[in-house]
């Protein structure tokens, strides 16, 4: 990958010596990163992009995002699009690039026949834009994943057209992040079409409200692709995980889901605790700051996951959902858990090192533990390190959290980090 660092020659060389690697059909120039602070003129953008229109170009990934582009600019773009048929992954505009900068580029990215991943996060994008972007995704047959996340003005007009255009797709999106895009609950009914047609769907930090749970929910029970949801922050509350969970019990396909931030609490917890696929199937469950979940929240999906399918591997996020050591002993007496990340819980205490059942960890099948900002002790986290020297122990385990404990030899505490490391060689221990 070219990463277009500035040269004590000035922009013109390194962007003549790229044209030329086009020319010559270099084999390993497929891919070329652009960082905004390479000085570059309109004459440059112009000369890489017709360059970019010959036949035999091999360039596969070209990123320019965090670039300002001039209308010049963006016209030997779209021209270049129309006429190029390498670019597969394309990265561009800065925050100043706006409605105006996409419709410049419209015509180009609907028509582009290779283009695969489409990158235009943070470009101020606005409900304007939503026909545009709706046609991009049905006439570039080939995208597989579109990037929209924290574009906050683009609102709900594009989930309305999108729903409407988006079965009309001979190839489902792999990828369709909606992020912080000012999506809210008047386009509710659109996200049951969308969940059903995306294998990977990212529609965290927008006000869904709790009634949107059931749409997704039906989406949910129609999707035969859906693998990876996320809903972080929308709030959810209980009632909406209530309504989502519904769905979950006759989803075959998902694999990943986040609810982190949605005021989820006992009820919540296990309504989720219910639901088959999040104990047989899922292999990430995020939980994270949802503080009313608690010790008997959490208790209610030990439970469901104990009396799950042996087979099943899962990794569980409950960082700060105000877990206790109690709690934190049930979930390391579950064979399933691959990880247990507890960020920024409150386990730390005086019979903390009872926790850990020394037979049982011999079989568990642990890979990653955190317990960063746990209030541990420096004794007991020198006490864990200790049992870690058996390699028997948590024989499984690539990586341990213990960073915002309280350790005070910091000196004596790394020494016995890298003593570790030299027995356990694969295991990473990040504690500062």
């Amino acid at each position: 990958m070219a990463w277009g660092k500035p040269s004590a020659s000035g922009s013109g060389s390194a962007v003549d010596g790229w044209v030329k690697r086009l020319n010559d059909g270099d084999k390993s120039f497929t891919s070329l990163s652009i960082m905004p602070f390479r000085k570059l003129e309109d004459a440059d953008i112009e000369k890489l992009c017709k360059a970019l229109q010959r036949s035999g170009v091999l360039l596969s990934e070209l990123l320019l995002s965090g670039r300002t582009l001039s209308s010049s600019a963006l016209d030997a773009m779209n021209n270049m699009l129309l006429n190029n048929t390498s670019i597969q992954r394309l990265a561009v505009g800065s925050k100043d690039f706006g409605d105006s900068g996409l419709g410049a580029l419209s015509s180009g990215l609907a028509q582009h026949t290779a283009l695969t991943f489409l990158d235009l996060s943070y470009k101020n994008l606005t409900k304007a834009s939503a026909k545009i972007l709706a046609n991009v995704v049905v006439k570039s047959k080939n995208l597989e994943e579109l990037i929209l996340s924290r574009n906050e003005a683009l609102g709900n007009e594009f989930v309305i057209g999108l729903a409407e255009q988006l079965p009309q797709r001979s190839k489902q999106l792999k990828k369709l992040d909606l992020g912080q895009t000012g999506i809210n609950a008047d386009a509710k009914d659109c996200l049951s079409v969308i969940v059903s047609h995306v294998s990977t769907l990212i529609l965290s930090a927008n006000c869904l409200g709790p009634d949107s749970g059931h749409f997704i929910g039906n989406g949910l029970e129609k999707s035969k692709c859906i693998e990876c949801l996320e809903l972080n922050d929308c709030g959810f509350g209980d009632e909406g995980i209530r309504l989502l969970a519904q769905g979950l019990h006759s989803c075959s396909s998902l694999r990943k889901l986040f609810v982190g931030k949605n005021s989820i609490g006992v009820e919540g917890a296990t309504c989720l605790a219910k639901a088959p696929v999040v104990v047989n199937q899922l292999e990430t469950l995020g939980l994270r700051n949802n503080p009313e979940i608690g010790d008997a929240g959490c208790a209610s999906l030990v439970g469901a996951l104990a009396q799950g399918e042996t087979g099943a591997r899962l990794s569980l996020d409950l960082g700060t959902c105000n877990i206790s050591q109690e709690s934190f002993k049930q979930l390391l007496g579950l064979s399933c858990l691959e990880e247990i990340l507890l960020f920024g819980n409150k386990i730390g205490g005086e019979d903390f090192m009872s926790s850990f059942d020394t037979d049982a960890s011999t079989k568990a099948c642990l890979k990653h533990l955190e317990l960063t900002g746990n209030s541990l002790s420096e004794e007991h986290c020198l006490e864990l390190l200790g049992l870690l020297e058996d390699a028997k122990f948590l024989p499984k385990l690539e990586a341990l959290g213990l960073g915002g404990n309280s350790i005070s030899d910091k000196e004596g505490f790394e020494g016995k980090v890298q003593k570790l490391k030299e027995e356990r060689q694969t295991l990473r221990i990040v504690w500062k």
